[in-house]
C-alpha cells in the first residue's frame, strides 16, 4: 500500500525547527503522525457528544410527536448531519496524520479505519449507512423520510456513542 507523505514546506511555508514540528506530531504504534494533534481530534469528539446528547434529549417523545414537529424533525437532521460530519474529520484527520492516502470517500475513511485495526469491519458497515443519511440531508437528493430517521435515531445515538468510546480509547492509548 503505498504511504503519502505531506511536504512540510509546503504546508508551512518553511521548514519548522525541531521544537515546532515535535509539537505537531504524536506517535502512534510507534509510528511518527504529522498533521495530527491530539487535540484537534478530542475537539471533535467532545463537539460530537454534544451533538449527541442534544439528539438523545431530543430521540424521546414518540413517533407521532416526531413526526408532527417540524422544529425536532429538522434539528435531529440537522444533529445528525454534523455528528457524521464530527466523525468524518476525526477519520480524515487520523488517516493524514498516518501518513496513508487519503480516502476516496466518506465511506472510504471508515475502511482505512478498518485497514488499520482501529475499528472492526462489522461496526464500520454499521456506520457507513450513516454517511449515506448525511449526504441526503446535506444534499437533498431526495426527500427525507422523517420515519426512517425518527426509526433509526436511537441506533444511530448508540453507533456513533461507541465510535466516540473507540476513538476516544484509541488516541488515549497512542504514545507521544
Amino acid at each position: 500500500m503505498p504511504k503519502c507523505r505531506p511536504n512540510l514546506e509546503k504546508y508551512l511555508g518553511t521548514r519548522p525547527s525541531q521544537s515546532q514540528e515535535q509539537a505537531r506530531l504524536i506517535r502512534i504504534d510507534g509510528g511518527v503522525i504529522p498533521f495530527m494533534r491530539k487535540d484537534t481530534i478530542r475537539q471533535k469528539l467532545v463537539l460530537m457528544k454534544q451533538y449527541l446528547s442534544e439528539l438523545d434529549t431530543l430521540s424521546h417523545c414518540s413517533q407521532e410527536e416526531y413526526l408532527s414537529d417540524f422544529k425536532t424533525r429538522r434539528a435531529c437532521e440537522r444533529l445528525i448531519q454534523v455528528s457524521i460530519e464530527c466523525m468524518i474529520d476525526c477519520n480524515h484527520a487520523l488517516i493524514a496524520g498516518m501518513g496513508i492516502c487519503p480516502p476516496a470517500s466518506y465511506a472510504d475513511s471508515i475502511l482505512k479505519l478498518v485497514e488499520h485495526s482501529i475499528i472492526s469491519q462489522d461496526f464500520a458497515f454499521r456506520l457507513i449507512p450513516y454517511v449515506s443519511i448525511r449526504n441526503r440531508i446535506v444534499h437533498e437528493y431526495e426527500q427525507i423520510k422523517d420515519n426512517l430517521i425518527f426509526a433509526t435515531l436511537r441506533l444511530f445515538i448508540k453507533d456513533m456513542n461507541q465510535y466516540l468510546q473507540i476513538i476516544t480509547n484509541y488516541i488515549k492509548s497512542a504514545k507521544g
